[in-house]
């Protein structure tokens, strides 16, 4: 499970988490970590306070631009502590712990309850007047409204399915984007038109959930139902189904947020009042 955010000077990007993945941490100077670090979760910690680092511009031998990983547990008050430098950059280090030890976050959650949660930060530090170069998905999104603008549905709508690909989540929607890429398959007349990738993530989903119902089967049903709605992004059912999971494991405000998408992926839905009942009792 992963997702980003960017400061904007100094800029630091949050990369949560090995979280549910047993991957094998970058520490160089620590032994093997702990298994029990990583876990499952339904819901990731969400930063919600964050504390650009700081450029030590007095500092001549400092380089241009460089990235400190950081290691840290975010508690069930969403307090980060527990902080170690899996990968140094010196002179960043004690810099980006510093400012991410004044961060707060919404901590993780399984089954509706807060957990504990390790997370890797990698804190990015750039010189003042340093210029970034855009990412792939920037020159997507910028492509992709230019191409919205001259009203070249088609063009605009591969593009944003390009930069979903792109999502820095597989466990999560990128909600505006999918909005934005549904919009757009109405307006280039695709909106009928369900990618065989797409229907074959919605039936693996389906036989997943069938066949193992606890939490666990649900999260890889969720994935499957996930990548569906990337694929086809104006497709109604990945989304009901996304909602239907999220609700159960204790969603309720992304589940609402889901079928908003989906009402927008399909305007004339029979169920439409019965979804936006729905949508007024998850909020």
């Amino acid at each position: 499970m992963f997702s980003n955010d960017r400061l904007a000077v100094g800029s630091a990007i949050l990369l949560v988490l090995s979280v549910g993945m047993n991957v094998p941490s970058t520490r160089a100077n620590a032994g093997s970590v702990p298994s029990d670090r990583y876990r499952w979760v339904d819901e990731l910690p969400r930063a919600v306070r964050k504390t650009a680092p700081t450029y030590p511009s007095a500092n001549p031998k400092a380089p241009r631009a460089g990235t400190v990983i950081l290691g840290a547990t975010v508690d069930t008050a969403g307090i980060v502590r527990d902080i170690t430098v899996e990968h140094s950059c010196p002179p960043f280090d004690s810099l980006a712990v510093s400012a991410v030890h004044k961060w707060l976050f919404t901590p993780a959650r399984l089954n509706g309850k807060a957990v504990e949660a390790h997370v890797t930060i990698p804190v990015t530090f750039n010189a003042p007047g340093l210029k970034l170069q855009p990412t792939r998905r920037d020159r997507l999104l910028a492509a992709a409204h230019a191409a919205e603008k001259d009203r070249r549905w088609n063009d605009g709508l591969t593009l944003y399915l390009l930069a979903l690909k792109t999502s820095p989540s597989e466990t999560a929607l990128d909600y505006e984007l999918q909005k934005q890429a549904a919009a757009l398959a109405v307006l280039a007349n695709r909106s009928n038109f369900i990618p065989r990738a797409a229907r074959e993530d919605l039936l693996a989903a389906r036989r997943i959930e069938a066949r193992d119902s606890t939490s666990r089967g649900r999260r890889m049903a969720l994935v499957r139902l996930l990548s569906a709605a990337r694929t086809a992004p104006w497709w109604g059912e990945p989304y009901a189904e996304i909602a239907r999971l999220q609700e159960i494991v204790g969603q309720p405000e992304l589940a609402a947020r889901t079928l908003r998408v989906y009402l927008l992926a399909c305007p004339d839905a029979p169920d439409r009042k019965e979804v936006q009942d729905k949508i007024r009792s998850l909020q």
